[in-house]
């Protein structure tokens, strides 16, 4: 006996999981990846993980394995880039004279935007109080960094030395001391 019969087969195509999210981010921050279409399973290397979005803290290359429902399997990877936060410092003359001032700067790299606890946006700033001064700094990345410095106001005293005295006892110029 024999017999024929005709079969269908079907090759379905592996799926190309498109991964998402912001690929670069700052120091202390995090971001989300996500992988755009439902699969029915996900592997994440480097961290184990085996959902549709994970969060990450570092940079890197990350990689998806992902399979659909007929079991057919794809892989997808990014790269992910974590930027150093901007470490500023202030430069200037921390002590002056209370009739003067003294310039402060925010120094140590390339920041594209200034905001000072006095209200001034500018690189530098003169003072003429002591005090507190505080810049917060931005870079290229839009990562932020801060400095604070403490500020002296020294006082000027008038000091009096007399060039004469009558130890007479009149009450007047009669003991000689500095003033």
């Amino acid at each position: 006996c024999s017999g024929t019969d005709d079969v269908t087969v079907t090759v379905n195509q592996n799926p190309v999981p498109n991964i998402t999210g912001n690929l670069t981010f700052c120091e202390g921050s995090s971001s989300n990846l996500n992988v755009e279409t439902t699969f029915a399973t996900y592997a994440w290397l480097p961290n184990n993980e085996t959902v549709s979005s994970i969060t990450v803290t570092d940079s890197g290359d990350y990689t998806v394995t992902v399979s659909d429902a007929n079991g057919c399997t794809g892989i997808g990877t990014t790269n992910v880039v974590m930027h150093p936060n901007p470490d500023p410092s202030i430069s200037g003359n921390l002590s002056f004279a209370e009739t003067s001032s003294t310039v402060l700067s925010a120094v140590g790299g390339n920041y594209n935007s200034y905001a000072w606890s006095s209200g001034s946006t500018e690189a530098s700033i003169e003072v003429n109080n002591g005090g507190i001064y505080i810049v917060a700094v931005s870079d290229a990345n839009g990562c932020t960094g801060s400095a604070a410095a403490i500020v002296n106001e020294q006082a000027i005293f008038d000091i009096l030395i007399p060039n004469a005295f009558s130890p007479n006892n009149d009450g007047v110029n009669d003991v000689f001391r500095i003033v």
